[in-house]
């Protein structure tokens, strides 16, 4: 029970807060319900975890009962489950698609209560009614728009490197604060280069004039200083290699036998260098860098415009594509340009700064798409 609840439910008792939660946990069901191909039937699925597995939800329009998801929760937790009647599947439609009679129609229905022994055969009753099978979280949506610097490769540690090598240099040199892991998270990552030289720079009270793009990486501006970044970035991999997360080629070709269209979309000039290395770049139908933003005058993340590119390329809606990213900037962006699923790839930003900037559910690994059943954000 969240303490948030409490205080907007002062006068009720642990029976009372757990019932609004309750209730609260319908609605959110019956909102997943508009954007899923799943049965038409709400589901509550009641679990005991611990404190340490949720983690709080920021925002005004959120519902004080509410709390994200740092993990999957697993079936050994769950008390009970609570499921709309089959008759209740008409009503649901109505309620979707704005009929405000049935939703107070649907908030008087009893929901059955099953226990979590009967999850065989109840799963069995909701895909018999189910007119197309789920399969999994991306199944309603044709396009899959992945990040790639730590979604698809381990990339974004060379990139801190790389980072953390130039600033603690620069900044000692000129009496500032020294660089840290969190300057990283909060100023660089997900941006464009030379957008996160500026944030960095303006956190230590310093600035310096934008330059050119081909300035010399001893060159005393922004763009001078991107560009030294850039060249530590790329003699490690040269030094080094690249190899991508384990699982992370045989997911794409599942998605890809699953007819979706897939791209990157990375702010990285190097994207296309790295997908190469990693031996990936063949799966996908587009790719969108840091490059293909300049050429086009597309803003950088946390705008979502190099991700409505990438659909529009791919010949989709917003509303028919997935953006899967592992930064705040990135996750954002996804949320901004009302994509029909946001999914946050946990590699150290924190399961709760991915939801609070807009993720509906956070994964540690790719392989978790393909399995996962429930929507983070509530």
């Amino acid at each position: 029970m969240t303490a948030d609840l409490r205080v907007e439910l002062p006068a009720e008792d642990i029976e009372g807060l757990e019932f609004a939660a309750f209730l609260a946990a319908a609605d959110a069901s019956l909102s997943n319900l508009a954007h899923k191909r799943a049965p038409l039937r709400r589901v509550v699925v009641s679990a005991d975890v611990p404190r340490a597995s949720v983690c709080p939800l920021g925002g005004p329009e959120r519902h004080p009962a509410a709390v994200g998801l740092r993990a999957p929760v697993e079936w050994n937790t769950v008390a009970a489950i609570h499921v709309d009647e089959a008759e209740a599947a008409e009503e649901v439609r109505a309620a979707i698609g704005g009929d405000s009679a049935a939703l107070r129609r649907l908030e008087d229905r009893d929901l059955l209560w099953y226990a979590p022994q009967e999850r065989p055969s109840l799963v069995a009753e909701l895909e018999r009614g189910k007119a197309v099978s789920s399969g999994s979280l991306l199944e309603p949506f044709r396009v899959v728009l992945f990040d790639l610097d730590g979604v698809l490769t381990p990339t974004a540690e060379i990139h801190r490197r790389a980072w953390s090598a130039l600033f603690s240099e620069y900044l000692s040199g000129r009496g500032a604060a020294p660089f840290e892991d969190s300057d990283y998270f909060e100023y660089i990552d997900g941006r464009p280069r030379n957008e996160g030289v500026r944030a960095l720079l303006a956190s230590r009270g310093l600035t310096l004039p934008a330059g050119e793009p081909s300035d010399p990486p001893d060159a005393e501006t922004v763009a001078g200083l991107g560009n030294r970044k850039n060249s530590l970035f790329t003699s490690a991999i040269a030094a080094d290699g690249v190899a991508a997360y384990p699982g992370t080629a045989d997911v794409l070709q599942r998605l890809a036998q699953a007819d979706k269209s897939l791209g990157v979309v990375s702010s990285s000039a190097n994207a296309r260098a790295v997908l190469e290395a990693a031996g990936l770049v063949e799966l996908f139908d587009v790719v969108v860098d840091g490059q293909v933003a300049r050429n086009e005058g597309l803003a950088g993340k946390p705008a979502p415009d190099t991700f409505a590119f990438a659909a529009v390329r791919l010949g989709a809606a917003a509303g028919e594509a997935v953006v899967i990213e592992d930064a705040v900037a990135g996750v954002a962006a996804g949320r901004a340009g009302g994509f029909g699923l946001v999914v946050g790839v946990d590699r150290g930003t924190g399961a709760a700064r991915l939801i609070n900037a807009g993720a509906d559910v956070v994964v540690g690994d790719l392989s978790e798409l393909l399995a996962y059943g429930y929507n983070g954000r509530g």
